[in-house]
């Protein structure tokens, strides 16, 4: 028998205990409620009578979430890959491996007919659904939405572009197909069912007969005239309504006015053959202005604090912190040993080619940080206000410019298409390590670097490694004695199954490692800026 260990009270007035891998209730008088053989790793608060639990593990294949009562008796099988309550008595339930899903009433009954890719956006009874279809040899992959009922109602067939609330009206939606926009009311009450074609005054009406027309750049569009996928709101709206923009492009291959006026002006600059002399003196204008003059202000700098301001915070369109017109200066002047001239600036458009980045990404300390918090494994945690207060400092120490490191676009995409990419800094550096020196990376590290061919041609091999990671202000806490990267974390990924262990000692390591790497590059970082100036 498995000692007994007791986590804590929770909110439902039930008190938390594990024996071995397994979880269980009592009350408040010590009165086991679910015992732990039930063999549950994970079980909800309950409301009105009803949990969420996770368990099973002993099945072989198959779904693990299922609906408990208060004695721990299921009230569905334990056949749902995930399970989220979305208010009162509804529940939605993923009910394949592939991802589809429905919705169920805590009684467990299903209640539409058909399963979905995504049910997104309850509101009052109505929910949005959406499905993909894939793409083949002579169509691209389509997303299609619909609107539905929990009286079990298709309102909207799924036949739109897309769907969604309006982010100001409670009760109205939007609708798109084929480049115009429409929009609905939501009618409660004696009256459930939807009021087509709304007028709304000052509302986006899509892109048809607007200089949007034939653009690139509309398919960002948000369906709500907030932006596309080059320009933010207000950039937007205001060229829009003049019907001109400098940035609209009908083929990816042939470059917009905007890029026609910024190649003309680094031509200029690389025929100056000094192509750092502006990155310098943007650098040396903010120092002066929002540091007082000290560079040394620098060292705990949040860039994100740049965002939007003139002429320092310009994202050129993108949405992060990394590409403002100062992070890249700073990167083009701390790295311009990283690369040749010729790699470090694209030729065609005369622009920094390479990619600014975080060395460890803040995806998982910055804005979704509260996702992490939603996570089943920790829904018992009973430090989790102690945890959030460590993690903010955190946040922003990913944030400063002992975080930031220049990259090739290509590994860009390699850190966003895998979850090893995207958290776990020590084994992407052992793909490319392994990549690099040994041959036998993962297909898409050797993807990523075949791209890459002249940034990384004089990495290849053992000493080119030692270089890279020299150049790259790594090698004292990533790389160990034998050039090799050192191991931080020890989970190859991590997702909603992940138990809360293993969450929180990835936290620790992670952490660990950040206080550890970044104040120490910092202080490389500005010591090299004062160089270079």
């Amino acid at each position: 028998m498995s000692e007994r260990h007791i986590i804590g009270p929770r909110e439902d007035g039930y008190i938390v205990f594990e024996e071995g891998l397994y979880m269980g209730l009592m009350d408040n008088e010590g009165n086991v409620a679910i015992s732990s053989d039930k063999h549950f790793r994970s079980i909800g608060d309950f409301i009105d009578g009803v949990a969420i639990a996770f368990g099973h593990l002993e099945k072989p294949e198959g779904g693990r979430w299922g609906l408990i009562d208060e004695r721990g008796n299921e009230i569905t099988e334990f056949c749902y890959w995930y399970i989220e309550h979305m208010g009162g008595n509804l529940y939605k339930a993923q009910v394949t491996a592939g991802g589809k899903e429905n919705l169920m009433w805590k009684d467990g009954k299903l209640i539409f007919k058909e399963s979905y890719g995504s049910l997104f956006g309850y509101r009052h009874g109505y929910i949005i659904a959406s499905n993909t279809i894939r793409k083949t040899k002579t169509t691209p992959t389509r997303y299609l939405y619909g609107l539905l009922h929990v009286r079990g109602e298709v309102l909207l067939p799924l036949e739109y572009d897309r769907i969604g609330w309006m982010k100001d009206c409670d009760d109205i939606l939007y609708t798109a197909r084929d480049g115009y926009i429409g929009y609905i009311k939501a009618l409660y009450g004696e009256h459930i069912g939807i009021e087509l074609d709304v007028q709304m005054p000052n509302m986006w009406f899509g892109v048809k007969g607007t200089i949007c027309e034939g653009c690139i750049y509309s398919r960002g569009i948000d369906f709500e005239g907030k932006g596309c996928g080059r320009l933010f709101t207000k950039s937007f709206r205001q060229r829009n309504l003049k019907g001109r923009c400098e940035y609209r492009k009908t083929k990816l291959n042939e470059p917009s006015m905007a890029e026609r006026k910024a190649k003309e002006r680094w031509q200029i600059i690389l025929r100056l053959e000094d192509p750092f002399k502006e990155p310098r003196q943007l650098l040396k204008d903010f120092i002066d202005e929002h540091l007082e003059g000290d560079i040394n202000g620098l060292i705990n700098y949040d860039f994100s604090q740049i965002m939007g301001v003139k002429r320092y915070g310009d994202t050129q369109g993108y949405s992060c912190y990394h590409n403002t017109n100062l992070v890249r200066a700073i990167a083009t002047i701390a790295f311009d040993d990283i690369a040749s001239k010729e790699v470090m600036f694209d030729k065609k458009y005369g622009t920094l080619a390479l990619q600014p980045s975080a060395l460890i990404t803040d995806t998982i300390w910055g804005n979704q940080v509260g996702d992490w918090f939603f996570m089943p494994a920790f829904f018992h945690c009973k430090d989790l206000r102690e945890l959030g207060q460590r993690i903010i400092p955190c946040a922003a120490l990913c944030k400063t410019i002992g975080n930031l490191y220049l990259q090739p676009n290509y590994m860009l995409g390699y850190r966003h298409s895998t979850v090893v990419g995207r958290f776990l800094i020590d084994h992407m550096l052992k793909d490319l390590h392994d990549t690099l020196v040994n041959k036998s990376g993962s297909k898409s590290m050797k993807s990523a670097v075949s791209g890459s061919k002249s940034f990384f041609e004089p990495y290849q091999g053992t000493e080119g490694w030692n270089l890279l990671v020299k150049r790259w202000m790594i090698e004292d806490v990533l790389i160990d004695y034998y050039g090799f990267p050192e191991p931080i974390t020890d989970e190859l990924t991590i997702n909603k199954y992940t138990p809360q262990s293993v969450y929180l000692r990835v936290l620790e390591q992670s952490m660990s490692l950040c206080y550890e790497l970044i104040p120490n590059r910092s202080n490389r970082m500005v010591e090299r800026l004062k160089e270079k100036l």
